[in-house]
């Protein structure tokens, strides 16, 4: 996420957490346990200016919509409002 805040695309592993997280060939890559697919992709983004602009804007584009603190603080709120309208 760190990387996203500051428009950079991202690696990760094929996890569930991880692939929940990372849209593979949209915002980032998503590798398996493979050091080549790995190499691959880190040397697909070297090489490529416009897909590292690409991938890293997307990455900021969802780290702006779900990850800042505005968007947290908002579902926080909009959770907090659920419960006491059940306790009503």
């Amino acid at each position: 996420m760190e990387a996203w805040s500051m428009g950079k695309p991202v690696i990760g592993g094929r996890i569930p957490a991880v692939e929940e997280v990372i849209d593979d060939g949209v915002n980032g890559f998503l590798v398996s346990d493979d050091v080549m697919e790995l190499a691959d992709r880190i040397i697909l983004l070297l090489e490529n200016q416009k897909l590292r602009q690409t991938m890293g804007a997307a990455g900021q584009q969802k780290m702006n919509s779900f990850y800042s603190w505005d968007s947290i603080t908002q579902i926080v709120l909009t959770n907090y409002q659920k419960v006491l309208n059940r306790q009503s």
